[in-house]
């Protein structure tokens, strides 16, 4: 009889320890559930913040510099502005490259860039800054530039040495 209670013991012992095991999985499958939806949550609000950071940096420029026909006579006017949207737009490549927003996010961002950079007050602002940009300068902006074949100058053109004016090395 003492072996029997063993036995009904031992089996009952077996049952629950599968039981707790069997709950123990179902918590790490729930807190991996919980923990995923935690990050996409995060990645959710960082893309908001720049999409806000967009929508408070358009705010300071002319509706003009969106025409597809046209552009404003004085790019100059705005060039801090479009300074910052080349900024903010390199930064969200960089980003989008570093798998920090999700793909259908940045598969919007690259189009909606490239869309901007094809615009010719976005083209004027992009040619009146690029001669004064160093060759490494919004590197990701120029690689988008380059993939979604955006016209336009990529890099800045090569500056020349200046002149030697030392009379005694002739």
């Amino acid at each position: 009889m003492f072996d029997d209670v063993v036995a009904i013991l031992t089996a009952l012992g077996t049952v629950v320890t599968a039981v707790a095991v069997a709950v123990g999985v179902q918590q790490l499958r729930l807190a991996e559930q919980e923990s995923r939806r935690l990050r996409k949550g995060a990645q959710t609000s960082f893309e908001d913040d720049l999409s806000r950071e967009y929508r408070a940096l358009i705010d300071d420029m002319p509706a003009e510099v969106f025409y597809a026909d046209t552009a404003p006579d004085d790019i100059t006017a705005h060039r801090r502005s479009f300074y910052r949207y080349f900024d903010l737009s390199n930064e969200q490549l960089f980003l989008a490259g570093k798998q920090r927003v999700s793909p259908a996010t940045t598969e919007q961002w690259e189009d909606g860039i490239a869309a901007n950079l094809a615009l010719p007050a976005f083209q004027k602002a992009w040619e009146d800054l690029l001669p004064h940009l160093e060759k490494g300068t919004f590197e990701d902006l120029r690689s988008l530039r380059r993939s979604k074949r955006v016209p336009g100058p990529v890099d800045p053109p090569r500056r020349r040495a200046p002149p030697d004016d030392d009379p005694s090395s002739a």
